[in-house]
């Protein structure tokens, strides 16, 4: 699919992983299309003890998602989430 469905005003289901310090908060839907399912997020990500070393012990590129609208790495000093976003 090279572009995202219009889902303004369409039923979806929610889920949300809470995390705050080491891990990610995670909010993902998923909305029903006409023969086929949307699946999206957006994902907040922890960086305390540094995202070079999130990356590396994940193994998932943040700062590649980040560049993409996917998530966003905490830009707190102290590297966990940022409740306010």
């Amino acid at each position: 699919l090279s572009e995202k469905p219009d889902i303004r005003g369409k039923r979806a289901w929610i889920g949300i992983d809470v995390g705050r310090t080491s891990d990610l908060f995670a909010i993902t839907w998923l909305i029903p299309q006409e023969g086929w399912w949307w699946l999206d997020g957006y994902t907040f990500v922890a960086s305390k003890g540094g995202i070079d070393n999130k990356i590396k012990t994940d193994r998932i590129d943040y700062l590649a998602a980040e560049q993409h609208g996917e998530g966003e790495i905490s830009s707190l000093e102290s590297g966990i989430i940022d409740n306010d976003r």
